[in-house]
């Protein structure tokens, strides 16, 4: 079964983020849904979706649920190389640091590509 990639559909970087893995997934490692569909209520726990953070989840084969730098590292490794290489070379850095980088773009996002556009 492949990972579970949610993503907010409302947010161009997102979508753009989604359309450049999806090229890359030859191996249809990974599942794109969106924010709040059927997948995100049936496959997130209850903690997750209560805490609602500003990042992409990746739900993995096994059940885990990764936010953040971790969500994003997982991706990439998923995609074999030479992404892979870029996952680990990601996890050699500090989480905090990682995941510091990662609000500041969440944060600004919405002005990267554009405001809030229709879901797709």
């Amino acid at each position: 079964m492949p990972d579970l990639v949610l993503y907010d559909s409302g947010c161009a970087v997102c979508r753009a983020f989604r359309d450049f893995v999806q090229e890359r997934d030859k191996r249809g490692r990974l599942r794109h849904e969106p924010l709040g569909s059927a997948a995100h209520l049936e496959r997130v726990s209850e903690e997750l979706r209560a805490e609602d953070p500003d990042s992409v989840i990746v739900v993995t084969e096994a059940g885990e649920e990764l936010i953040r730098t971790a969500a994003v590292r997982r991706i990439l490794l998923r995609l074999g190389a030479p992404w892979s290489w870029l996952s680990k070379l990601l996890g050699c850095l500090p989480d905090s640091w990682t995941d510091r980088a990662y609000r500041e773009i969440a944060a600004r996002r919405r002005g990267l590509l554009g405001a809030k556009q229709p879901h797709t």
